[in-house]
């Protein structure tokens, strides 16, 4: 079996096995059709109205109809009134019926029973047990602060933040996996993702107004610590980024290949650059991918962290449930296969960085 069948399988019992979930899912199926058959009634009664006003006044001119202009404007005044009416009758059903979704609190009850007696985080445990090949990689647990999806607004500009990537830290406020490694304490997450907001001119109108639109970005971030015992404290602030270096002092590998692809932060002459740069480290790194990793380094623990930057799109905190759409046991079956394996990629696509360093 492989890796998503068993994550749709895992889910799926996860779905079935809990009638909370399906009387839910049931409810909202319901809402949804009912909203949807509003919208297309309004819709009709919509073209309806247009359609009835352009025949009746073609009629007319066609048919040479004499009727007093007064007459001609009353009955399309009429007739226009009672269609526009029955179209805003069904639109606000419909508003209704969608107020009725996301108010209900169907998206919470859910996730509280996905969450009920560990049932999600034991379909982690299960897919770690199974799925995630290294004998060395013990001891998998996972910390849930939040179980549904969040982002932040931020008050800095998007620039300066993402200029400056700080590093993560997480004091207990931000879901996680543990683990150990070799026997060191290993651990992965993903921060509240931060939104930054701000408008930008798109052209001064005639009387010198600004017109403007919306621009938001959403920035992503998430990083694996490892225990260190290996490198002492002269190697805090070691960092070794994925592209080449651009200042002619700095540390040189005798790997071509890898001094075109990465850097450290250390001077030639400086011996913390070959000691943390083994021959093993530099071929694991050259022969790996580093999308979107911004550094590989020595912060007290050894770390490796990971940006992405999107106008629409953003990385939730690991085990958070978004649920963008719920009104299936197909749909929601889906959702938590997703979630859980973009979890394990994310983390083993960090994980690949670090683990050859001990």
């Amino acid at each position: 079996m492989g890796a998503k069948q068993f994550l749709e399988e895992k889910a799926l019992n996860l779905i079935v096995s809990n009638p909370v979930i399906l009387k839910c899912i049931r409810k909202t199926k319901k809402l949804w059709k009912r909203f949807f058959i509003m919208l297309i009634i309004s819709l009709t009664y919509s073209i309806l109205c247009a359609f009835t006003i352009i025949i009746f006044g073609f009629r007319i001119y066609s048919f040479k109809i004499n009727l007093d202009p007064s007459s001609v404007n009353l009955i399309n005044i009429v007739l226009s009134t009672v269609l526009f009416a029955l179209d805003i009758t069904f639109i606000i059903l419909a508003i209704a019926f969608k107020m009725q979704i996301n108010g209900n609190g169907y998206k919470t009850r859910i996730i509280d029973e996905l969450y009920k007696d560990f049932g999600l985080q034991k379909v982690y445990g299960q897919f770690f047990s199974k799925y995630i090949q290294n004998e060395d990689l013990k001891n998998f647990s996972i910390n849930v602060i939040s179980q549904i999806s969040r982002d932040e607004d931020y008050g800095t500009t998007f620039k300066d933040f993402f200029n400056s990537k700080p590093i993560a830290i997480n004091e207990n406020e931000d879901n996680s996996f543990k683990f150990t490694y070799k026997g060191k304490s290993l651990l992965f997450f993903a921060k509240v993702p931060k939104k930054f907001t701000h408008y930008e001119t798109i052209f001064l109108d005639t009387k010198g107004g600004r017109v403007t639109r919306k621009v938001v970005d959403y920035v992503s971030n998430a990083i694996v610590y490892l225990e260190n015992d290996k490198y002492g404290p002269e190697f805090n602030g070691i960092k070794v980024r994925p592209y080449g270096a651009n200042n002619k002092d700095a540390y040189q590998t005798e790997s071509v290949d890898f001094n075109k692809k990465f850097s450290i932060n250390v001077r030639n002459s400086d011996l913390r650059g070959p000691k943390f740069l083994s021959p093993k480290f530099i071929d694991h790194l050259n022969n790996i991918d580093v999308t979107n990793i911004n550094v590989i380094g020595v912060n007290r623990d050894i770390y490796a962290d990971w940006f992405y930057h999107d106008s629409f799109d953003c990385y939730y905190e690991v085990c958070s449930m978004e649920l963008a759409k719920f009104d299936s046991v197909e749909a929601l079956q889906k959702e938590i296969v997703d979630k859980v394996g973009s979890d394990f990629y994310l983390f083993e696509h960090l994980f690949e960085c670090i683990k050859t360093l001990y």
